[in-house]
C-alpha cells in the first residue's frame, strides 16, 4: 500500500479531494470490504447530519412562536 502511495504521490496523482495518496485510502479502495464499511459510515453520517439540520429547523420554528 505504502509503495503504491508513494508512487502515485511522485507521479503527481491527486486523490479525489485535490491531496496526496494516503495508505488507508488506497487498501480501502482496493478491499471490497473495506469500501462497504467506508460508504456505510459515510451514510450514517450523512443521516446524522440531515437529523441535525431538521432538528435545528425544527427549534427555530418553535422559537419563533
Amino acid at each position: 500500500m505504502r509503495a503504491i502511495c508513494t508512487r502515485a504521490n511522485e507521479e503527481g496523482l491527486l486523490s479525489k479531494r485535490g491531496g496526496k495518496w494516503h495508505p488507508t485510502t488506497v487498501a480501502r479502495l482496493l478491499s471490497p470490504e473495506a469500501r462497504e464499511k467506508a460508504r456505510q459510515q459515510s451514510a450514517k453520517a450523512r443521516a446524522e447530519r440531515k437529523e441535525q439540520q431538521r432538528r435545528g429547523r425544527a427549534a427555530r420554528l418553535l422559537s419563533q412562536r
